[in-house]
């Protein structure tokens, strides 16, 4: 897994490449935790435009951090999901917990 973290017009933006599994979701947890509280009450998009694989380890790490977001009154919202990842989303209700 990839992670490349951007600022942009519409606020933060972290740009995932590869599979959000197991191995995947530490590496997006830590660069969440070494964000800290800058992410936090921010306006922030993940950008699975590259990512072709979800497991649950990765929808538990985007879990938490859209609760501390929402928490800091921030927002967060996922983009460009590709067909297998759109899939699982839909397939676990996380389309309606996330701005798509």
């Amino acid at each position: 897994m990839e992670i490349s973290i951007k600022n942009d017009e519409s606020g933060v933006v972290v740009e995932l490449c590869g599979r959000l599994d197991a191995d995947g979701a530490p590496l997006l947890q830590k660069a969440f935790d070494e964000m800290g509280e800058g992410l936090y009450g921010a306006d922030a998009a993940v950008d699975f435009s590259a990512v072709d694989y979800i497991s649950s380890s990765g929808l538990r790490v985007l879990l938490v951090l859209q609760k501390k977001v929402h928490a800091a009154r921030g927002s967060l919202n996922v983009r460009n999901l590709n067909g297998a990842v759109r899939e699982v989303f839909d397939m676990t209700g996380f389309s309606a917990i996330f701005k798509v």
